[in-house]
């Protein structure tokens, strides 16, 4: 759901899939290939929010841009479902981990990440891949994936 706010309104590339069940409200700009799950808020409250190319926003995420305190995610970030950003710089190339408020991760913390993740074997079970992959090639093959989410139809509203 796009909805306008105080005369601001989202802008979604053609490229970009957002859910039909997630929100996008005020000054919301989403880069190429980004793509918004289910049941997520992008919340321009005042401020901006501005997520990066093929970046995925999770399911019950939320990520919200206030006056003075605006959330740009950059490039190739994954947020989590159920991650809460509220007016936060991501740098590209950032894992976010699940929760309230969300705690980042920035490459060079991938081992305290993985400290984690370690028994879930995170990568391989969410990404199909080994632990060393690079997380820009593995953002891309995200996109692509959740891509297929643009050729959805409603069949029962």
């Amino acid at each position: 759901m796009l909805i306008e706010h105080r005369g601001r309104s989202p802008v979604v590339p053609a490229s970009a899939y957002v859910a039909p069940t997630a929100v996008l409200c005020g000054a919301v700009a989403l880069g190429e290939r980004a793509r918004i799950l289910h049941c997520a808020v992008l919340s321009a409250e005042d401020g901006e929010v501005h997520i990066g190319a093929d970046t995925v926003v999770m399911e019950h995420a939320l990520i919200r841009g206030r006056a003075g305190h605006d959330a740009l995610i950059g490039d190739a970030v994954l947020i989590g479902p159920h991650a809460h950003v509220n007016g936060a710089v991501v740098e590209e190339e950032v894992f976010i981990a699940a929760g309230d408020p969300a705690r980042l991760f920035s490459p060079d913390q991938h081992d305290e990440l993985w400290e984690v993740q370690r028994d879930l074997d995170f990568p391989g079970t969410v990404y199909g891949v080994t632990r060393d992959t690079p997380m820009r090639a593995i953002m891309a093959r995200q996109t692509e994936f959740y891509g297929a989410h643009r050729e959805d139809r409603i069949i029962n509203e």
